[in-house]
Parts: C-alpha cells; sequence; structure tokens
C-alpha cells in the first residue's frame, strides 16, 4: 500500500496555506488515492478561475519511491495574469428600472473576474421573471488594466397574462349534494412599474349557488429598499 510521504505545491504565489490546506484533501501519511489528486487539481483550478485568473493551468505529479510504499505528490500551478470586472454594460430592458437590475448582480467593478458570479448575476435575473431571455457576455481583456466589461443583454417578458376558464366542483350541504359550476376569470401584471414587482387578481363566480370568491396577491422582490422579499395573499 502506498502512502502520501510528501506533499506540496509550486508556483502558487497567491495562495496562504491555509487556502491551500481548504483546496487540497490528499494529507500526507494518508493512503495515495488518485481519484482525490484529480479532485484537487479541479478544486485549485476552480479557485483560480473565480479569482480573476483565467488563464491559470494545474498539473498534478506524483513520484513513487521503490517499494511503492511512499509517494511523493506536488502541484505544479501556472497563474498567468488576473482579470479584474470592468464596466457592466446593460441592453434591452425597455421597462425595467436599471437600479432593479443591478440589485441582482452579483459584482463590483474592479473586483477578481469570477465566472462563477456571472452565472449567479444569471440565475438572480432569471428568478424575478421579468425576463423572457438573458445573455451573458464578457468582453475580452483590456491589456492595459486587465479589465473585463461585461455586457447583459436582456429581453423581456410580456407583462400582462390572464386566466380564464371554467369547472364545476361537488357541493355538499345538510340536505343535499350537487353539482356546482363555476367560472374563472383572472390576471397578472409581472414588473409593475419596471419594479419587477408583480400583482394578480382571480375571480371565481358560481351562478347556481351564487357563491363567489376573489384571490389577490403582491409580491415585493425588495421590501423597504432591502434584500429580504415580501408576498401579499
Amino acid at each position: 500500500r502506498t502512502y502520501v510521504y510528501d506533499r506540496r505545491i509550486e508556483g502558487a504565489e497567491h495562495l496562504s496555506p491555509e487556502e491551500v490546506d481548504k483546496l487540497i484533501a490528499v494529507r500526507v501519511g494518508e493512503p495515495l488515492n488518485p481519484v482525490v489528486l484529480r479532485q484537487d487539481v479541479g478544486s485549485l483550478t476552480t479557485f483560480y478561475w473565480n479569482t480573476g485568473w483565467r488563464e491559470a493551468a494545474v498539473q498534478d505529479g506524483t513520484s513513487i519511491s521503490q517499494d511503492r510504499t511512499k509517494a511523493d505528490v506536488v502541484y505544479r500551478v501556472v497563474e498567468g495574469e488576473r482579470s479584474f470586472f470592468g464596466k457592466t454594460i446593460i441592453r434591452g430592458n425597455a421597462v425595467t428600472r436599471v437600479a432593479r437590475i443591478e440589485r441582482q448582480i452579483a459584482w463590483k467593478e474592479g473586483e477578481p473576474f469570477s465566472q462563477a458570479k456571472i452565472a449567479d448575476t444569471q440565475q438572480n435575473l432569471a428568478r424575478t421573471g421579468a425576463f423572457r431571455s438573458i445573455e451573458m457576455r464578457p468582453q475580452p481583456v483590456d491589456p492595459d488594466n486587465q479589465e473585463r466589461n461585461v455586457d447583459i443583454q436582456l429581453a423581456e417578458a410580456r407583462r400582462i397574462s390572464l386566466l380564464y376558464g371554467f369547472g364545476y366542483q361537488n357541493v355538499t350541504g345538510a340536505t343535499e349534494n350537487r353539482n356546482d359550476v363555476f367560472g374563472i376569470v383572472g390576471g397578472t401584471y409581472r414588473n409593475l412599474f419596471g419594479s419587477m414587482r408583480t400583482a394578480s387578481l382571480e375571480l371565481q363566480y358560481a351562478p347556481i349557488s351564487g357563491r363567489g370568491h376573489v384571490f389577490a396577491s403582491f409580491q415585493e422582490p425588495y421590501l423597504f429598499n432591502t434584500s429580504v422579499p415580501l408576498t401579499l395573499v
């Protein structure tokens, strides 16, 4: 059985010992596991790519003793140039307020470029329901300042949707059981006043029994200008 005798990392000038311990699962004194070794390479690469080093490359190497009981493990890192977020250009928002869109952006200008933050921003915008399509377009790195501008191309979703139909239900009363026919009509307005708020109203009415119901709801994604959502029903 082969055990890890030594573990080291080369070329990682911007990684602290604490970060190395968090990212690398191979431990000295434990059995050598090639699967864990590959996972460590992926963890290191992902860390670099999400902290601005999009050109970073990581390779692993193993040197095994003649009796095959000891292994020296080395991770070789080529960091390359670090890039940062530049300007964010928002296009296609005919109604939606820019300030509301900017609240969904996961990065700030000058922060290290991160593909994970690009994905998070796209998910944040999709959750609002205000857009039919969302395209994130990072631009090439500016060689003068290593910044990458990001174009956000939006296509707003239809704001008004209507609901209508009919059905029946079995009504159980004190003296009789019967089917009660009812009709439904309603509407939903999304992205109210370009603020990503949603209001909906639904009416149900049964003409035979004269019974009716009204359902109304309102969704505010930023209560009192905070990140706390509010839903009223």
